[in-house]
């Protein structure tokens, strides 16, 4: 319980760092990562209410996604601003920059991997970081995972992570409402997203429009 009790002290520790340095260059950051908590928890528990008994969704690994979701781009400080905060199109060398915030995620988790080799807290971390941008087809990055062979957890936060870029406000692309969000989401099912996760978040797409208006 000491050592469980310590791994989440360590976690919350990093989740708040990376929100400050974050904020520094996005203000955003603070809602984002409040929102993106919310979607994935609901999803989450869509899923294992429509799951019933099966082990894909426990209620621990609910309440591990809700406590290091936050973390998921937490390698993108280590991304040069030019590209980070480009007021435009990344060009193809910038965006292989950009990919490996994923695998530069995993890095920044590597020593609480080694200090918790048996948490399922960080093992849960290091999956969404590292593949929240698989492609239920095999065509993401950066391990070109496809299928079940992506991580469950991944697989939820990957339509969080969609539905609230398309909802908010860049200076560099066009903002979508509610409907028009879900209708490209749902457009993704089988190719970009779990057809499964999908079926659930149209179930519950609602409650992510609330959820997003309640911290807009």
């Amino acid at each position: 319980m000491e050592q469980s009790f310590d791994i989440k002290n360590s976690i919350m520790d990093t989740i708040m760092t990376y929100v400050r340095i974050s904020e520094s260059r996005d203000s955003e950051l603070r809602k984002h990562v409040l929102r993106i908590q919310q979607y994935s928890r609901a999803l989450a528990l869509e899923m294992q209410r429509s799951l019933q008994n099966s082990e894909l969704i426990s209620a621990e690994l609910i309440e591990n996604i809700f406590l290091v979701s936050p973390l998921h781009d937490i390698g993108k400080t280590h991304i040069p601003e030019r590209i980070l905060l480009k007021n435009g199109r990344l060009t193809e060398e910038e965006f292989e920059c950009m990919k490996t915030h994923c695998t530069k995620g995993e890095y920044i988790l590597t020593p609480f991997k080694e200090k918790y080799p048996s948490s399922s807290l960080i093992k849960t971390a290091i999956d969404i970081v590292r593949h929240h941008h698989e492609r239920y087809d095999g065509r993401g990055y950066p391990d070109a995972l496809g299928g079940e062979y992506i991580p469950v957890s991944a697989r939820i936060m990957a339509i969080a992570d969609v539905y609230d870029a398309l909802r908010s406000a860049k200076t560099y692309k066009e903002t979508f409402q509610h409907e028009a969000a879900c209708h490209i989401i749902s457009e993704g099912k089988g190719t970009q997203f779990d057809p499964l996760v999908i079926d659930n978040f149209m179930k519950i797409h609602e409650v992510f429009q609330q959820i997003f208006s309640e911290t807009d």
